[in-house]
């Protein structure tokens, strides 16, 4: 959609993208011509008529919320402005201004202006708790929840908290149990968003995360098939079309494609995978993969056997020992910045955490985030362990590079 604003000149687009390109933010210039950020963020990605000299910006750069950007949010909240004016004032989604709102978010300078809980924005929604138990009816029987979302009146994100319980109602019909929630996105709408990214590979997650109205987070896990949604014709009972999808041309990883179609089904017999761990990140180019009905990656353990024992097995959050089916203790290596394409981090002591298995998801989905100065711990809402410092023993070093990459691409500060 094209943006329509007379009171915006040519000349103002142009000045926009040159300030852009030198330095500038969008919410920068916002502040500097007293226009709505997202009137500024339109211009600079061409969502305009103009026909400027200066070429419009990558619709795929991303842009962090800013500690004046923060502040501004809270105080113009705290105002009593709603948080859908400042969605369409800002173009930022209703998950980031919720993350700023209630204070689950890092700056290098403190931000003074007052913060909210989360249940106090959701009451502000105006959804009263017969609207939450009809939204939690309404969702059994439809396909996903982004799909009922589409039939109410409400944001896919305010549905989608009153389902889960995030609220403060207290109704008769029961939130959802966290294994119903992987319909969050249907299987159809999971094989349309992996079409969208094999067909245009250079396009940013955010892009398609905006056209679904959903995190960064959840479109990276379903394109890199880390959900409950089977891959398709690519499933290991059929090796020519595993061989297919390597070969394909499509930034196939050479390690990889080198490998027959017998040597694939071989890689499943490696006597050096951990099979009691699923390998949750994505691998890299010289661990052994092989493709399953659940997409799962088995590679050599070595090292992560090494820092698990380093911890002995105990959590660096929450500093728990969890026991396996075997009653031994059991805890999960995870990759700081994950392997392999589009992330393609490291498989190094400097980029893996030992985690139990709860934390070691909370930080694939981006709700555990560690300050890379401070080890400070920050969980969207485990109360728990929000505000401790991380445990790091001697002489693991942590790459701070890997954790201010989670924090920006995974949990999207």
């Amino acid at each position: 959609m094209r943006v329509e604003d007379e009171t915006i000149s040519e000349r103002q687009c142009q000045e926009w993208r040159v300030s852009y390109r030198n330095g500038k933010s969008p919410y920068e210039l916002a502040v500097e011509s007293d226009h709505p950020r997202r009137d500024v963020y339109d211009h600079l990605i061409g969502e305009c008529s103009h026909d400027c000299d200066e070429t419009p910006i990558s619709r795929g750069r991303t842009h962090n919320v800013t500690a004046p950007e923060c502040r501004d949010i809270r105080d113009r909240y705290a105002a009593g402005e709603a948080i859908e004016a400042l969605r369409a004032s800002t173009g930022r989604r209703w998950q980031t201004l919720v993350r700023h709102l209630t204070g689950n978010c890092s700056h290098e300078v403190a931000v003074e202006s007052p913060t909210v809980a989360k249940q106090e924005i959701l009451q502000r929604d105006h959804v009263t708790a017969e609207e939450c138990a009809q939204l939690r009816r309404g969702v059994h029987d439809a396909a996903s929840v982004m799909a009922y979302a589409d039939t109410v009146d409400h944001e896919y994100q305010v549905v989608l908290a009153h389902v889960n319980g995030e609220c403060a109602h207290e109704v008769d019909e029961p939130p959802r149990e966290p294994n119903d929630r992987r319909r969050d996105i249907s299987n159809s709408d999971c094989q349309a968003i992996r079409e969208t990214y094999r067909s245009s590979p250079d396009v940013d997650f955010s892009d398609i995360a905006e056209e679904y109205d959903c995190s960064r987070t959840t479109i990276e896990r379903h394109i890199t098939f880390r959900c409950s949604h089977p891959p398709v014709d690519a499933l290991v009972t059929d090796v020519d079309a595993v061989q297919d999808l390597l070969e394909s041309g499509v930034d196939a990883d050479d390690g990889l494609s080198k490998f027959s179609p017998e040597e694939i089904v071989q890689l499943d017999r490696d006597g050096r995978a951990d099979r009691k761990e699923p390998a949750l990140d994505l691998i890299a180019p010289d661990p052994d993969r092989v493709e399953t009905t659940r997409s799962r990656v088995v590679r050599n353990t070595d090292l992560a056997h090494d820092m698990k024992r380093m911890y002995n097995h105990t959590c660096q959050v929450c500093s728990v020992s969890r026991r396996g089916p075997d009653g031994n203790p059991y805890a999960e290596a995870h990759h700081i910045r994950p392997l392999g394409r589009p992330h393609d981090g490291p498989d190094e002591p400097e980029n893996i955490l030992v985690l139990c298995p709860n934390h070691h998801a909370d930080f694939d989905y981006g709700r555990l985030t560690v300050d890379p100065e401070t080890y400070r711990v920050t969980h969207t809402y485990e109360e728990a362990v929000d505000g401790t410092v991380l445990n790091i023993a001697d002489p693991h070093q942590i790459s701070d590079d890997h954790l201010t990459y989670h924090n920006k691409v995974i949990a999207g500060e």
